[in-house]
């Protein structure tokens, strides 16, 4: 069984504590970038139910989303369609799963529709009326269009947000996630194909939406925990439910609580 875990890449932080040291007023700096490549699974283990990539306090996150605002997102699946995946469902995969966020924080999203993302610096750049850029790549593919830089080996996906600084609190202001078509579509043959829309406690369990979800949670604020039970652990069983545990929806709880921007 093949299960997806994380890689880490400490992109923007030596720009960023620059920032913290010489900023007096608000400015943009670029969050850490988020991987999830496939491994073997590493033993269970139970820490922190969830965290922050960047945090006031445990339990209060520094950098958030606007929860006062309507965050739009929109999906690029052209390279899912191009690697056998239907792009319909998984526009409806990623409703569901953008769905138990909204839910989870309490904050409204709105789908904007499909959208032909750009690409900038390996990454997607941030497209006019859309705050959260979904969309997929390919690591066999050359060229940036198949972000192959971000997607290499056995990554799966990749997420990151950017942000204002500025004195106590710092606004998200957009957000992209990129997963691995390649990966996707050779996953979803086994795992569930098509997209079952049932609650999760009436079918089996889809690791495909789990991924999406994770990814989702990097771009609105979360990072990885120890806790096995929880989404944002950094692997995703084929056995676990695709729901947010208990300490992901504290986590997207506290997000989504903080005072408006």
């Amino acid at each position: 069984m093949r299960l997806f875990t994380r890689l880490h890449y400490p992109y923007g932080l030596s720009v960023r504590k620059l920032v913290l040291l010489i900023a007096t007023v608000a400015v943009s700096a670029p969050a850490p970038v988020f991987a999830d490549a496939v491994s073997v699974p590493a033993p269970q283990r139970t820490v922190s139910s969830f965290s922050f990539f960047s945090a006031a306090t445990a339990s209060t996150p520094k950098a958030y989303w606007n929860p006062c605002q309507v965050i739009r997102y929109g999906i690029d699946t052209t390279q899912a369609t191009a690697a056998g995946m239907t792009g319909s469902r998984e526009v409806k995969r990623w409703k569901s799963a953008v769905n138990e966020a909204s839910r989870a924080m309490g904050v409204t999203f709105q789908y904007v529709g499909r959208v032909h993302a750009r690409v900038a610096k390996n990454k997607p750049a941030r497209l006019p009326g859309v705050d959260i850029v979904i969309t997929y790549g390919n690591a066999s593919r050359s060229g940036a269009a198949g972000y192959g830089a971000a997607l290499a080996g056995t990554t799966a996906g990749v997420a990151g947000v950017n942000w204002t600084e500025a004195g106590q609190r710092d606004q998200i202001t957009s957000g992209y996630v990129v997963i691995d078509a390649r990966d996707a579509a050779a996953h979803t043959s086994t795992w569930q194909q098509p997209f079952d829309p049932r609650p999760a406690t009436q079918r089996d369990p889809d690791p495909l939406r789990a991924l999406y979800m994770h990814e989702f949670g990097h771009a609105l604020g979360l990072e990885h925990v120890e806790d096995s039970s929880q989404i944002m652990y950094p692997r995703v069983s084929s056995t676990r439910p695709d729901i947010y545990g208990s300490g992901d929806r504290a986590g997207l709880q506290a997000l989504g609580s903080q005072a408006c921007f």
